[in-house]
């Protein structure tokens, strides 16, 4: 079986061979001289259209992209410009988020930062980041504290629920 790629090089060398053999068999000399000039200049043309052809789909490709914008491209492939945007920025936010509130967690209530895992769900509304559930799985000598304290703590700094739990937490 030829792939794509041999069938292109194929294609190729079939028409300059093709092309070889028409100017060959013309004559030299008499008016055959100057059909032999302008045979051979066609069947360089065409293997030059062959050539180029795998270029001229990729200007096809690059001129239908350009036709609708890239906000018709983007649609045209399942998602706008600006949700993957306010993906991108949610599952940094998220990153940040859960960093910044397990600092904020450990230093607040003397916690081993090992000992302490976060996890948020963030949200974007009107463009802006927001967090909707923190959850808390304390560990080693952090499961001794109070997580009532830290839920009140997070839920009054945030604004939004907050669970916190020893080991695992489901939900």
């Amino acid at each position: 079986k030829v792939g794509a790629m041999g069938e292109y090089l194929i294609s190729v060398i079939g028409a300059a061979l093709i092309g070889g053999v028409i100017t060959a068999a013309l004559p030299d000399s008499g008016g055959g001289g100057a059909l032999k000039k302008y045979v051979g200049f066609i069947a360089s043309l065409c293997v030059l259209c062959i050539i180029i052809s795998p270029a001229m789909n990729a200007l096809d490709v690059v001129s239908g992209f350009f036709d609708g914008g890239l906000d018709g491209w983007l649609e045209e492939h399942g998602q706008s410009y600006e949700d993957q945007y306010y993906g991108y920025l949610a599952s940094y936010g998220k990153g940040n988020a859960e960093e910044g509130i397990r600092e904020l967690i450990c230093r607040e209530f003397s916690i081993d930062p090992e000992n302490c895992h976060i996890s948020a769900e963030v949200s974007e509304s009107d463009g802006k980041l927001g967090l909707d559930r923190i959850k808390v799985i304390l560990s080693g000598s952090a499961v001794f504290k109070n997580p009532y304290e830290i839920e009140e703590y997070l839920s009054d700094l945030f604004e939004c629920e907050c669970i916190v739990g020893g080991g695992g937490i489901n939900g």
